[in-house]
């Protein structure tokens, strides 16, 4: 596993946490409206987070795509 900062070790335990986690209607009873709300605003921001990794990561394959294109191409004109 890649090494992180302590803040997003944090933040990838509370994800795993949301991802697994398992609540019934007794869970949701004694919780209340209002820690619902935080659950579900703390479900929001991790997937805001995520969808951000996503497109991060996404953005990085294809510069790194491209760059891979143009070391081949400069590559290819050197042998020649």
């Amino acid at each position: 596993m890649m090494s992180v900062a302590p803040d997003l070790e944090k933040l990838e335990q509370l994800l795993q946490n949301l991802a697994f986690s398992k609540l019934d209607w007794s869970d949701m009873e004694r919780m209340g409206d209002s820690h619902f709300v935080k659950l579900f605003r703390l479900a929001q921001l991790s997937i805001e987070y995520l969808v951000f990794t996503q497109n991060y990561m996404q953005t990085m394959a294809e510069t790194l795509a491209l760059n891979y294109q143009e070391s081949q191409s400069a590559t290819i004109k050197l042998r020649d």
